[in-house]
């Protein structure tokens, strides 16, 4: 997990711990009614804000508004698996309890709103950066046909403590040449004691000149957000790589 992304979860998180904290408060006595109109309001500047966000990286990254379909199935189902069981809870317990009922109506919307409208937030900012990166330093490279390995991910803050966890590696290839190719790489992947965890082949890249694009290989999931693909996964960081490049057409 980046920086980014965080700091987008904590900003997102604001109005709801304001209605947790006023749902404690009326439920020690300290308030009679929780105002639901300043935890709404702050949500709807948030959503304006990250309106204008993704305006701006469609405009100057190509990055589309919406995540894709694949991704946003699975928040939906993630959210209404949560409120579904709440639901199914509170027509059990007590179907007359309207405070359950609100926590419901309203834990969804905020749910939707913060998986599918500003959590993307975070991950384009981070997707951009890297990618902007990576091309700066193609751009440097003489070579015809050149590679960088733009960045390693997880789903950790600190890598160091997810030994369980997978990394997920993004490769950037180019052509430099002044003529059109299809291009094929081989990527050895190696760890910290310099031994080969993981030898992958890519999928053809077909390029113009001076362009460059995402590697991909069987392992980058197409139908995912671009700020979600990656080239490939490793079971433990990586210290290093070798590549080769080569011309199939």
């Amino acid at each position: 997990m980046s920086w980014y992304v965080l700091i987008v979860l904590i900003i997102g998180s604001i109005p709801i711990g304001m209605f947790v904290n006023q749902g404690i408060k009326q439920n020690n006595g300290i308030i009679d009614k929780i105002d639901k109109k300043k935890p709404i309001l702050v949500y709807v500047i948030l959503s304006l804000l990250a309106l204008i966000v993704h305006v701006y990286m469609y405009n100057e990254h190509g990055i589309p508004i919406f995540p894709a379909f694949y991704n946003i199935k699975y928040m939906l189902l993630v959210i209404f698996l949560i409120f579904g069981i709440l639901t199914v809870i509170t027509l059990i317990v007590d179907i007359r309890n309207k405070k359950m009922w609100m926590i419901i109506l309203y834990g969804t919307v905020i749910g939707l709103l913060f998986f599918v409208w500003l959590m993307p937030i975070g991950k384009k900012i981070t997707y951009t950066t890297y990618k902007g990166e990576a091309i700066k330093e193609l751009q440097d490279n003489e070579d015809d046909f050149s590679m960088v390995w733009a960045v390693q991910t997880d789903d950790c803050m600190s890598a160091k403590n997810c030994h369980d966890k997978d990394f997920y590696n993004t490769f950037y290839i180019k052509n430099s040449t002044d003529d059109t190719h299809k291009l094929k790489a081989k990527i050895k992947a190696y760890n910290e004691e310099d031994e080969i965890m993981e030898t992958v082949t890519t999928d053809i890249h077909t390029l113009g000149p001076g362009e460059s694009t995402l590697l991909t290989t069987e392992e980058t999931n197409k139908k995912a957000s671009i700020w979600d693909q990656y080239s490939f996964e490793t079971e433990k960081l990586m210290d290093g790589y070798w590549y080769e490049i080569w011309a199939v057409d």
